[in-house]
């Protein structure tokens, strides 16, 4: 299998590093130095990622300082071909948009082409067909304007993969071999490989095993003649696809292994979900579960780590079956849940109908034949799994019925006459839980209908109020107006949230604040409105501008909205915020915070203002104390950043375990060198990939401003 398309900039020779690295060191060039930065980060970028990644970072930086859009498009490119083959799509997406807009502008035509290819694969891990096949048919049409031959042959062989992957071999095929004789004219041997890769697999999907082998050895040779260790994975998976068609199990067995021994190697994650699923789909045909539903359990985790939902549904569908045989129901009727999700997402008929539209660019003259094609494709995809679902729910209770058949059978003669009562009782038995089960699923989708009706009311109500809630805050413009370079990341754990911001203009003051009440959702919600409302009271109507003095103002206005000073009062919430008022004429920044500190980025140190360890609220028998009052003198350049403890506290990453705090404060000082609106987007993109798969556990707020 094909993990990735390189463009012919990518596809270059690698240098040796010690050579670069003295280039470097000895470069006065800016211009040579972000371009032998890159060439590093190619030269680490499979054996030494982190390297590649600061090499990366160094190049940017200079790229973006001196205006070298190429180099910086490149760089780009890389970064994104990182974060691909990490399983990080949404950063990876982020950076080849970014890639695309600097080649646009630049009219790159060869960047372009290379920019639509690895947008394709983006969309298309995401099973969004009609996009992927739209990017890559036009870096084709660029391809072949600008007489391309190499991008050209990539362009075809991507369409291959498209269409393959859509049960389309007769177009995979055909666009593979108008891919190999482009390859072949150009003396491409690694392009060969993954044509004739590609066209083995094709073949194997409509039963020419023969063929299949023949083209998927010949790219198997191809690789070895060139030591391609990294590609040995896709070959000897696709061998073992053809020996697990034919029936030969044993054979198929070891190529897969032999596949998911080379691709954990290479760290390939799209390379391990397919061998892993593939390991699953096997040992179901041996007749071994328990190693099937490892493997299919492996192979959808990392599917749903890497967003690919293709796979990710076929690995459901299995593990439904195996949890049914094992009278595991509840089990069985979740993952056939998530199986039937995927499978609405990946085959709906707009999908087909929007695979047609986007074919018809590429053979117009057969637009409607196609159209009609896929949508009867569709409908027999459907039909044949509702027809696979029954099959397999008879086959179960069949089984397990022959099951106790041939046990009592085996009984004395002489206890005939009393097997035969226990055989009948234990049908009676089997029928009367059967009925059971049966009507126990009627009251489940009873139950679950009731809910959902239920569930929608509250949401609608819940959605109002988020409406109302987003009226309150204060807009982008007036937000802008303050602050020009400046970011607000907003993410509620639920639709209505426990955190606010707040920014108000008083006198020559500039006042902000980033807020974070008890609780979440709507509790939360209804918290941040008495706190929103208590801030405008001691400023706009007690006319107070230094922000311990409007703290201490807030604490009283909570305290007795809330009666938290009288004797029986069950309310013992509060908030946590970090308030600051800034006077463009002087340049200082006051701040006082409770529980949440104040962060100020000057070139390239962080240094933290701690707030008060105390919170705005008070609980009996406490007595209101004052809040300290802390004064910086700001310089041009500065970034100064509020926050709430939500996105440190997320849990994500490999093993699970929170943000934390320090990687935020470094995650912002790396990133100094970009505006305030792409710091937001960077933000927003590690906290989405380090959360992955896990719930949101709190709402999210940073503010962040350039002085």
């Amino acid at each position: 299998m094909l993990v990735f398309i390189f463009s012919s900039a990518l596809a270059q020779k690698k240098e040796r590093p010690d050579s670069l690295l003295s280039v470097l060191k000895t470069s006065r060039n800016d211009s040579l130095s972000a371009h032998t930065c890159n060439k590093i980060a190619y030269f680490y970028i499979h054996s030494n990622p982190d390297s590649a990644n600061k090499y990366l970072v160094m190049g940017r930086k200079i790229a973006m300082r001196r205006k070298l859009p190429k180099i910086l498009s490149y760089n780009f490119t890389l970064t994104g071909n990182i974060n691909y083959w990490d399983g990080n799509t949404d950063t990876a997406f982020y950076y080849y948009s970014k890639a695309l807009e600097i080649d646009h502008a630049i009219s790159d035509s060869s960047g372009l082409i290379s920019d639509y290819i690895h947008l394709s694969k983006i969309y298309s891990s995401k099973g969004n067909i009609d996009k992927a096949l739209d990017n890559l048919f036009k870096g084709l049409e660029i391809a072949k304007s600008t007489k391309d031959l190499e991008q050209e042959a990539d362009c075809l062989f991507s369409l291959a993969v498209l269409y393959d992957r859509q049960d389309v071999p007769e177009k995979a095929i055909k666009f593979c071999e108008n891919a190999i004789a482009i390859q072949k004219q150009i003396n491409d041997s690694a392009g060969m490989a993954y044509s004739y890769h590609r066209m083995g697999l094709a073949y194997e999907g409509i039963e020419k095993y023969a063929e299949a082998l023949k083209y998927l050895e010949i790219s198997f040779e191809i690789r070895k003649r060139m030591g391609s260790v990294a590609q040995y994975g896709a070959s000897l998976n696709g061998i073992g696809l053809v020996y697990m068609d034919k029936g030969e199990y044993q054979k198929a067995l070891k190529n897969f292994y032999d596949a998911y021994k080379y691709w954990s190697q290479a760290n390939d994650k799209e390379g391990i979900v397919i061998a892993t699923g593939n390991l699953g789909e096997i040992s179901l045909r041996m007749g071994d579960d328990e190693n099937a539903l490892k493997f299919l359990l492996e192979s959808y985790r990392l599917s749903d780590e890497i967003h690919s939902l293709s796979f990710q549904k076929g690995s459901a569908r299995a593990i439904a079956g195996i949890y049914y045989r094992q009278g595991k129901y509840k089990l069985a009727y979740d993952y056939f849940n998530k199986y039937s999700d995927l499978r609405d997402t990946l085959f709906s008929d707009e999908n087909s109908e929007r695979v047609a539209q986007m074919q018809s660019k590429y053979e117009s003259e057969q637009k409607e034949q196609k159209i009609k094609l896929l949508t009867q494709e569709t409908k027999l995809q459907q039909s044949e799994n509702a027809k696979k679902k029954l099959i397999l729910n008879a086959i179960s209770i069949a089984a397990l019925l022959m099951a106790i058949l041939i046990f009592m059978s085996f009984r004395n003669i002489r206890q005939k006459q009393k097997a035969n009562k226990k055989l009948q009782s234990a049908y009676s038995e089997i029928e009367q839980k059967n009925e059971r089960l049966i009507e126990v699923y009627r009251e489940l989708e009873q139950n679950r209908d009731e809910v959902a009706g239920k569930n929608k009311e509250i949401t609608d109500s819940i959605k109002y109020a988020k409406r109302l809630q987003e009226a309150i805050l204060p807009g982008s413009d007036f937000v802008t107006k303050l602050f020009p370079d400046s970011f607000i990341l907003y993410k509620p754990k639920d639709i209505v949230s426990g955190d606010f911001y707040w920014f108000e203009h008083w006198g020559n003051k500039k006042l902000f604040a980033a807020v974070d009440c008890t609780g979440h959702g709507v509790p939360g919600a209804f918290m941040s409105i008495v706190g929103y409302n208590q801030l405008n009271q001691a400023v706009n109507e007690s006319g107070l501008s230094k922000p311990n003095l409007i703290l201490n103002a807030l604490n009283k206005g909570v305290t007795k909205a809330l009666k938290q000073t009288l004797e029986g009062s069950t309310v013992k919430d509060g908030m946590d915020i970090a308030l600051c008022a800034y006077d463009e004429s002087t340049g200082i920044l006051e701040y006082a915070g409770a529980y949440n500190s104040l962060w100020l980025v000057r070139n390239g140190k962080l240094t933290e203002v701690k707030a008060d360890k105390k919170p705005i609220g008070v609980f009996i028998g406490e007595e209101l104390k004052p809040f300290h009052n802390y004064e910086v003198k700001l310089e041009k350049g500065d970034c100064v950043y509020v926050f709430t403890d939500g996105y440190a506290d997320q849990f994500g990453g490999e093993k699970g375990k929170k943000f934390k705090y320090k990687p935020l404060q470094q995650l912002l000082i790396s990133n100094q060198h970009m505006g305030m609106q792409e710091q937001k987007k960077v933000l927003d993109d590690t906290i989405e990939s380090w959360r992955g798969a896990l719930e949101q556990v709190d709402d999210i707020l940073m503010i962040g401003i350039r002085i």
